[in-house]
């Protein structure tokens, strides 16, 4: 009998001391969003405890913009375009917003709530905006165009880094919407600039 209460004490108490799914802003602007500061947890494990369901949409938003502010980063690169400076840059972009999706897709696949299905809804949206917004900046085509056209004559290129480039062209994360943003962008020109 003592052992049941004890067991009920300590749950009860682990319950009340949990975190909470409650959407407080007073309670977010006290402290950072888990989701969006280094873990300094064993083997990069994200702090479960300290992440409310609510600190989702917000972390969403910062890395979306983060990775938008990388990807103009790019576009705006004075130097001629390399496979460093536009392929991998882009390859290498969006971390904080690929971070905090993997987070949220696995927990909401394996311990959704209300809140986790709400958020899942309103960034469905957002997410399919942001890839277009990437993939579809004709400035962002040109420069890894450009990177694709060198790749025959720049022996610097190692054959890794072709193969890269060709599955960013054709098949990789990218590739529907790189085929799709240079199928738009042939369509603008004049036919006499058009390729064969």
């Amino acid at each position: 009998m003592k052992n049941r209460v004890l067991v009920l004490m300590l749950a009860t108490a682990f319950v009340a001391c949990g975190p909470s799914d409650k959407n407080n802003e007073s309670d977010m602007d006290a402290s950072p969003n888990p989701l969006l500061v280094e873990w300094s947890t064993p083997f990069g494990v994200p702090p479960f405890d300290q992440i409310e369901s609510s600190h989702y949409l917000p972390a969403f938003k910062t890395g979306m913009e983060e990775q938008l502010e990388e990807v103009q980063a790019i576009v705006e690169n004075e130097d001629a375009p390399s496979f460093a400076n536009s392929v991998e840059a882009l390859e290498l972009s969006g971390a904080t917003l690929s971070r905090v999706a993997h987070v949220f897709y696995a927990v909401n696949a394996a311990h959704t709530n209300e809140t986790l299905q709400a958020t899942a809804k309103e960034v469905a949206p957002l997410m399919a905006a942001h890839g277009d917004a990437i993939s579809l900046n004709p400035d962002l085509f040109e420069r890894i165009q450009a990177v694709h056209e060198q790749k025959l004559c720049t022996p610097a290129i190692r054959p890794s880094q072709v193969y890269f480039l060709r599955k960013t062209l054709h098949d990789d994360k990218h590739s529907n919407h790189i085929y799709l943003m240079y199928r738009t962008s042939c369509a603008t020109r004049s036919p006499s600039a058009r390729p064969s």
